[in-house]
């Protein structure tokens, strides 16, 4: 399943399919939306529930790391890949 990149999300969604294969259902897209104004755990806890379909708190730590570091470039970071994409969220 890919994402059109027309959007940040869609653009995080789809590297994180093509790096590790956590390729989410469309259906899963707006629970991550829904998770943005909570911050970059939260999201990641989303993607992590929603893929791994574990407790976030039972994700190993690398694990966590590259998925937090991924969301945090895409959404939150003021110079990061998401915000020099011009995407809208």
């Amino acid at each position: 399943m890919g994402y059109p990149n027309a959007t940040r999300v869609n653009s995080l969604l789809s590297q994180i399919c093509v790096e590790r294969g956590w390729c989410l259902p469309p259906n899963e897209e707006e629970r991550v939306r829904r998770a943005i104004p909570n911050g970059v755990d939260a999201v990641a806890d989303t993607i992590i529930r929603a893929e791994l379909q574990i407790d976030p708190i039972m994700c190993d730590t690398e694990t966590r790391r590259w998925l937090t570091a991924k969301v945090g470039d895409w959404l939150f970071e003021p110079r990061g890949r998401g915000a020099s994409s011009d995407l809208p969220l």
